[in-house]
């Protein structure tokens, strides 16, 4: 019996430590040319400006500077990123069951990753935190969070998932155009709150600006001296691959070889993805523009030759069919900011371009209604960008949001002299009145992503800690569906008035629920 038992857990350290090996993504060899460089720099731009690292050398040395410049966010963004997993996973040990599941899952992932891209990883890896080594090896864990982008997109639109993107094009009669988008995927904040403006001088291939967070290797918005223009907008497909490229790591070579449209595609072609998402690519200098459906199974490029609106979903042929489109459309978000969208451009004054675009990104109400719906996820603003760009490609002009969200100052540079001078350099500051301060921007952001914890208190029946929650509600007259749905959930939990709490249900139905399956959950409450 003992003998048996100790064969047992023999073999279960055996699992266990291949499991650790089959996981790990090894260094690479470097070289005295990985080594060439010169020091990063951290440019801050005015007063309250942008936070900008210039890098220059190796793909290894650019990304020991970017990790050595940006070593406190790491550990402040290691610390947030647990913190939400621990709050979806208390248990330790089922922590680290689902850890050494998923190094056995993506076992083989660096095989779908160029050399290149894994030596700025190893570069950041230098500087990532001592405090998480016990999950994983610093490489390892590089690798691993450009991984957490794409699962995190399959997720995109989803109820609960602070996520979306959009994207508002506007095409002059000079055939140039006004790109604007919204990247809407964070973290309590911290993307937003301390995004940065990599500026890329590689040794070997094309420069490149991305807005991005501090250790990304991958690209998710940017442009490089070429006049390639490229950014993803998440989607969903039937189509499956347990590995693949990260989309992240498509985009930033996109960025660093393409110097035109046609060799973008033959990038995009020669790397396959493991989850769905759209590209738009642009090119300055010819002004043509395209998106890609970007799929394991099948890439589908679309010509753009009028301006155009795009959200998350896939609007191809070759897609009509497949059921996770199809229920992204019918149940979720996508389709309501789409449709709002074409209902912007049809009004929007395009000798106006760049100031049209921004109200577009800016909107917040739902389509055919003028009433803003401050927060609703059907709305283009839904208040979870963490990055709002514009591109000019008339004027070369890259403007990037310089508070929460869409509020405040759009700062515009100059890239032909960034690029030329290898700093930034501010062309203009784009000014428009904007509907929310940034500070109400923020104030009505952070009540709104208190929401689960208020509902987490009704559900322990801590009611006098949700009691004060529902009274500064009261006091801020935010007209959403959310905060009435937990107002009804309160007083039928902790005042036992169901009358009370059927009256907020049905204001709820009636603030336009975003998701399908949050409208027929009020339905139901109110059959009860």
């Amino acid at each position: 019996m003992l003998k048996n038992l100790a064969l047992l857990l023999l073999l279960f350290l055996n699992l266990y430590v291949l499991t650790l090996h089959i996981g790990v993504v090894a260094p690479l060899s470097l070289t005295e040319k990985d080594l060439i460089g010169i020091e990063g720099q951290l440019i801050k731009t005015g007063e309250s400006g942008h936070t900008h690292i210039v890098l220059e050398g190796s793909s290894y040395k650019r990304g020991l500077e970017f990790s050595r410049l940006t070593k406190d966010l790491l550990l402040l963004q290691e610390n947030k990123l647990l913190e939400k997993f621990k709050s979806f996973i208390p248990n330790f040990f089922v922590q680290k069951l689902f850890f050494h599941g998923a190094m056995i899952w993506f076992y083989g992932l660096e095989e779908h990753i160029d050399q290149d891209s894994l030596k700025e990883m190893q570069g950041v890896s230098i500087h990532a935190p001592e405090e998480y080594n016990y999950l994983a090896d610093p490489l390892t864990r590089q690798a691993a969070y450009h991984i957490l982008h794409e699962v995190g997109q399959l997720f995109v639109d989803e109820d609960f998932s602070d996520a979306g993107c959009f994207v508002a094009a506007i095409k002059n009669e000079d055939q140039s155009w006004v790109i604007g988008r919204n990247f809407d995927f964070d973290i309590e904040n911290i993307f937003d709150d301390k995004k940065i403006l990599k500026w890329s001088f590689p040794k070997v291939g094309h420069d490149y600006l991305s807005v991005i967070w501090a250790g990304m290797v991958g690209v998710v918005t940017g442009v490089n001296s070429q006049g390639i223009y490229a950014s993803i907008n998440a989607a969903g497909s039937d189509s499956f691959s347990r590995l693949g490229t990260p989309t992240t790591i498509i985009v930033k070579n996109i960025l660093l070889k393409a110097s035109s449209i046609k060799e973008a595609q033959e990038i995009i072609l020669e790397q396959k993805p493991f989850i769905t998402e759209v590209f738009v690519i642009a090119d300055r200098k010819t002004g043509e523009v395209i998106t890609v459906e970007n799929s394991p199974s099948k890439q589908i490029f679309i010509q753009k030759s009028n301006s155009f609106v795009l959200s998350n979903h896939l609007e191809s042929p070759e897609f009509k069919e497949d059921k996770v489109n199809i229920k992204r459309i019918n149940e979720l978000t996508t389709m309501h900011r789409y449709k709002r969208g074409v209902e912007l451009l049809e009004q929007v004054d395009h000798e106006e371009g760049i100031k049209s675009v921004l109200s577009i990104l800016r909107d917040k109400s739902l389509y055919k209604e003028a009433k803003p719906r401050i927060g609703n996820r059907g709305t283009i603003d839904a208040l979870i960008a963490s990055h709002s760009i514009l591109f000019d490609t008339k004027e070369n002009t890259f403007y990037v949001s310089n508070a929460d969200g869409t509020s405040g100052d759009y700062i515009g540079y100059d890239l032909t002299e960034s690029f030329d001078k290898r700093r930034p350099v501010i062309a203009t500051v784009l000014k428009q009145e904007e509907d929310l301060s940034s500070a109400e921007y923020r104030n009505i952001s952070k009540l709104l992503e208190g929401l689960p914890r208020v509902q987490e208190s009704i559900d322990n029946k801590e009611c006098t800690l949700a009691e004060d929650q529902i009274k500064t509600f009261k006091n801020n007259k935010i007209d959403h569906y959310e905060i009435s749905l937990v107002m009804g959930n309160y007083y039928k939990t902790c005042k036992e008035d169901l009358n009370l709490a059927k009256k907020y249900w049905k204001l709820a139905l009636g603030q336009k629920p975003a998701f399908l399956k949050k409208a027929e959950y009020l339905k139901g409450l109110l059959n009860e």
